[in-house]
């Protein structure tokens, strides 16, 4: 509180009182009008109207997702860093889908670049595509695959555990497993 830094025979004074009341509101807006301007300076803590911002510098029309999945897309579209190499490729990809979801191999003869992306971010792959076509050189070619799940990695369940998890025989190959 703002009158406390008064002397105490100041601070009885009922037209202070009032006055410092006033004050403290007003502060109190300016300060959070400040945090809001703060957290809209970075992108891990801006909220719509910074997100959409950034959005608008950077020219992506149709903002998709909630406000975490735009976040990710304006992150990954800021932190671009050109020329491409493999070390800036696999940055770029960890800080988009995280560790252990995809996995970069490059074949330099044939300009191949063939990634191969875990089940739990498949619903990335068309950004990914599109992405990254503006961002690799144009003689090398793209691949994007999805590790689909395979016999073994059911042996460790029994047809018990697979009901409990509500795994069909068709929902096999696609389902993400814990």
């Amino acid at each position: 509180m703002i009158i406390e830094h008064l002397p105490y025979f100041m601070q009885e004074i009922e037209e202070f009182k009032k006055l410092f009341y006033i004050e403290e509101n007003i502060f109190s807006d300016v300060k959070k009008a400040y945090e809001k301007y703060e957290n809209n300076l970075w992108i891990e803590t801006a909220d719509e109207y910074g997100i959409a911002r950034r959005e608008k510098l950077l020219g992506i029309v149709k903002p998709q997702g909630d406000i975490e999945e735009r976040r990710k897309v304006v992150l990954s579209e800021w932190s671009t860093v050109l020329p491409f190499n493999y070390k800036s490729l696999n940055d770029w990809l960890l800080r988009y889908l995280g560790e252990h979801n995809y996995t970069i191999n490059i074949d330099f003869e044939n300009y191949i670049v063939n990634i191969l992306l875990s089940l739990s971010v498949k619903e990335y792959k068309s950004y990914l595509q599109k992405t990254l076509r503006e961002k690799i050189p144009a003689n090398m070619i793209i691949e994007i695959d999805i590790d689909y799940n395979r016999y073994r990695d059911f042996k460790k369940f029994t047809y018990g555990q697979l009901k409990e998890m509500n795994i069909t025989l068709g929902e096999m190959k696609s389902s993400v497993l814990a």
